[in-house]
């Protein structure tokens, strides 16, 4: 077996782990200003589920999707509405792929252009069961 084998040669000429490569950015966009955009959405939308949190009344779960545990709310739809429309003011032409208004277009690659992908309630079962352990989840790619 090959875990019973030595390590054969000096330790500078062991394979070494791949990397990456390099690869080209889409845009000379700065960064910074990506980073800003997620954050300021990030924290619009965490104040909404706040809101929603401590309202009397409670977000009702809306629909499921692939099984009954599984769930959409309200607040899910209005965050990732938020989110969509703050990153679309400071940046127009990028692509959004929310996870609740995303259909199989979800599931495909992402093209050339900058794609933002939205979670807004990461733990939707746990907010609709008022456990404190959910976020909002905003990634970039390029």
């Amino acid at each position: 077996p090959l875990a019973s084998r030595p390590l054969e040669g000096p330790p500078s000429s062991r394979a070494r782990p791949l990397r990456m490569a390099k690869r080209q950015r889409c845009t000379e966009r700065p960064l910074d200003a990506v980073l800003d955009t997620a954050v300021r959405a990030a924290r619009e939308a965490g104040k909404l589920i706040r809101e929603t949190w401590w309202a009397p009344e409670s977000s009702d779960v809306k629909e499921t999707k692939s099984n009954s545990v599984d769930l959409v709310t309200e607040t899910d739809q209005k965050c990732e509405e938020l989110v969509t429309q703050l990153i679309l003011r400071d940046f127009p032409s990028d692509r959004i792929i929310g996870e609740e208004s995303a259909g199989a277009e979800k599931y495909t690659s992402p093209l050339a252009e900058p794609t933002w992908t939205i979670d807004p309630i990461d733990g939707t079962t746990n907010f609709v069961h008022r456990y404190p352990q959910s976020c909002v989840i905003i990634a970039y790619l390029e």
